[in-house]
């Protein structure tokens, strides 16, 4: 008797594994499929490129690039300039390999592909951006948040204090190093001709290197004008590693 119960037992458990797998099989809703977003696919449409010349008829010109994505980027590749009558010269050309936190403006000093005149009438620069690729900074993750090389311009605090002079007129500049290692900071000082900042009157380029970890450091800034107490300016950190 005994023995007939466990042969039931056994073959109800059978059919009851039996029955689950079929149910799974053939019954069970699969489960929905979740397609992986490739959020860099259209992030090359939320960066800001400008060419802001300067100067009064010379080819200097700054380009300006904006990452206006909620994550880091790299943006890489060649970008091909023509003169105001459709001439190209490779020579002018800008190839860049930048990465750029969110929100960041990376600046950098190019050569203004036009003529005398065209210079002189501050016609706008014909460029084209389709030879640019955007990626992930190397070692993010898959939202692109954070890198293991890490971008720490959001650590630090740089301010400039033009009514602070040594005795050659040199400006006061401050950097607040807010992490725990030491750092490398360099971008440029952009001073405007007035406080509506649509005409750039100089460009001051810095870099300080070994400012200690949660330290704050004060240096002098070389500035080849007379700017006075000019406040029509703003800082652009481009690297700080």
């Amino acid at each position: 008797m005994g023995k007939k119960i466990a042969m039931i037992l056994m073959g109800l458990v059978i059919v009851s594994i039996g029955g689950l797998y079929v149910y799974k099989e053939y019954f069970k809703e699969p489960e929905p499929v979740v397609e992986k977003v490739d959020i860099f696919k259209d992030a090359m449409k939320k960066v800001d490129i400008q060419y802001v010349p300067y100067g009064d008829s010379n080819n200097e010109t700054l380009l300006l690039i904006k990452n206006d994505n909620k994550f880091q980027v790299n943006l890489s590749g060649m970008i091909e300039k023509k003169d105001e009558n459709g001439v190209h010269n490779e020579n002018y050309d800008d190839e860049i390999d930048i990465n750029l936190n969110p929100g960041q403006t990376y600046v950098l000093e190019a050569t203004n592909p036009n003529n005398k005149v065209a210079r002189e009438g501050r016609l706008p620069i014909d460029f084209k951006t389709n030879r640019l690729k955007i990626s992930p900074v190397e070692g993010s993750n898959e939202d692109g948040k954070r890198s293991n090389k890490i971008l720490m311009q959001d650590n630090i605090d740089v301010q400039l204090f033009p009514e602070r002079k040594n005795d050659n007129g040199q400006p006061l500049i401050s950097i607040e190093n807010k992490t725990k290692r030491k750092l490398t900071v360099s971008g440029y000082i952009v001073y405007y001709k007035s406080d509506k900042k649509d005409e750039i009157k100089e460009v001051i380029p810095f870099e300080f290197t070994e400012i200690p970890k949660n330290e704050t450091y004060r240096d002098y800034v070389y500035i080849g004008f007379a700017e006075g107490e000019n406040k029509d300016y703003e800082i652009y950190v481009n690297i700080c590693e």
